[in-house]
């Protein structure tokens, strides 16, 4: 029924990336299961960024990308980000003014 819902409505164009990559919850397990995959991809770290760079910015600040990564792909994600409120408050407004 769910389905049937989201196939029905109407979407926003803007919003038709997001829509591709995920088109209902029951894909979302597949979007994990890459981010999890890409930790190990020697290809995922370009130019001057390699695992070991130190972030010199925002929440996870002083530590290795890799680290970073780590948490990005684990349920603690929210609340490790939810450390920083002001950061996450800039980056929502500066997606919302590139429109």
């Amino acid at each position: 029924m769910r389905s049937a819902f989201e196939f029905r409505t109407m979407y926003n164009p803007f919003e038709l990336m997001s829509l591709i990559k995920s088109p209902t919850a029951a894909f979302n397990w597949f979007d994990n299961a890459s981010s999890f995959i890409n930790l190990v991809n020697p290809f995922a770290y370009t130019g001057n960024k390699t695992p070991f760079t130190i972030i010199d910015r925002g929440v996870y600040k002083g530590m290795p990308v890799i680290l970073r990564n780590i948490i990005k792909v684990t349920p603690f994600k929210s609340m490790f980000e939810a450390q920083d409120p002001k950061s996450k408050r800039n980056y929502l407004q500066n997606q919302l003014m590139n429109f």
